[in-house]
């Protein structure tokens, strides 16, 4: 793994800002967006689920628990590619779902930690100068 791609894992939450296709069969049946960490459970996030398709039925079985335990489930991360398919997921409601272990991982060395102190500080700078 390059240096570049181990900190971008790093920028984005460990890959949760990127969001996540959720597959069954290589078929893509939902995306997982909008990551917030949930202050209820501790080590889980809540993402929004937006549907792929407009088949009803398949609209309604994201909505079920049983969808979101199935072992055949993959979750393929939206800017890296990475697939990962030992998830826990559990609907909270029919546009949310909560899940963990849902991240990506990269090792990152005393180097790459510099880095990426200096990339974070200079996103700061830029955002508050406008530049």
């Amino acid at each position: 793994m390059t240096r570049e791609t181990r900190l971008r894992i790093a920028e984005t939450n460990w890959g949760r800002d990127c969001g996540w296709f959720v597959e069954v069969g290589g078929q893509r049946l939902a995306v997982l967006t909008d990551c917030a960490w949930d202050s209820i459970a501790q080590f889980w996030f809540v993402y929004r689920v937006t549907p792929l398709t407009d088949d009803s039925g398949v609209r309604q079985m994201l909505s079920t628990e049983e969808f979101w335990q199935r072992p055949d489930v993959t979750y393929r991360n939206r800017e890296f590619d990475a697939v990962i398919s030992q998830v826990v997921a559990v609907p909270q409601s029919d546009s949310h779902v909560r899940v963990r272990f849902l991240n990506l991982s990269a090792t990152l060395s005393p180097l790459d930690k510099i880095f990426l102190w200096f990339r974070k500080r200079r996103l700061r700078l830029t955002t508050y100068t406008g530049r």
